[in-house]
């Protein structure tokens, strides 16, 4: 048990060390700061609604099969376009492809508010997962495109903190706005 207390002291400062350079990079490189930040946005909007809608919605009388449509159709919306966001990150530009899934996540929380019945509901969801798939496919490509090669896999794992940490505190600050101010709130500060 002593050796174990042994590797422990030798491999945390280490890997302290390593968390430290990459992040350094990460600073100090505008475009993958630029895209650390968007991901931590784009992510907390997604985890601002995530716990969020189903219980609008169980609140609003939907039931639990209307309820599962609803939140599957997201997903759907995510594997429907995935193909062409792949394709259009590949062949035309990563640029573009970021900005039509941030667009649309963008859009999206609008298209919420002015939601007026079930099937239009749906709608929006699969729109909102366009999105998504748009962004998760374009994002780890142009960050792998522009860290350096030999520091890809340490980069693109910091990189991945954003939606981490988004993850975390989002579902809690939706909540929060949930609880005190309604969905209309909630979809605002998406």
């Amino acid at each position: 048990m002593g050796s174990f207390k042994i590797i422990l002291t030798i491999r945390i400062p280490r890997c302290q060390h390593i968390y430290i350079e990459t992040m350094n990079i990460i600073i100090k490189d505008r475009n993958l700061l630029i895209l650390f930040i968007v991901s931590f946005l784009f992510f907390f909007n997604e985890a601002l609604l995530l716990p969020t809608l189903p219980l609008y919605l169980s609140d609003s009388n939907y039931t639990n099969l209307e309820l599962g449509i609803v939140l599957g159709a997201f997903a759907l919306g995510v594997l429907a376009l995935r193909p062409f966001a792949g394709m259009l990150t590949d062949r035309k530009s990563r640029k573009q492809a970021l900005i039509i899934g941030i667009l649309i996540f963008f859009v999206s929380p609008v298209l919420y508010i002015i939601s007026a019945n079930f099937w239009y509901l749906i709608a929006v969801r699969f729109f909102h997962g366009i999105g998504i798939s748009f962004f998760t496919t374009a994002w780890p490509t142009t960050v792998a495109d522009i860290a350096p090669e030999d520091q890809r896999g340490e980069i693109l794992g910091q990189m991945s903190i954003a939606s981490t940490v988004s993850f975390a505190f989002g579902p809690l600050v939706g909540f929060s706005i949930y609880a005190n101010f309604g969905i209309t709130w909630v979809l605002v500060a998406c």
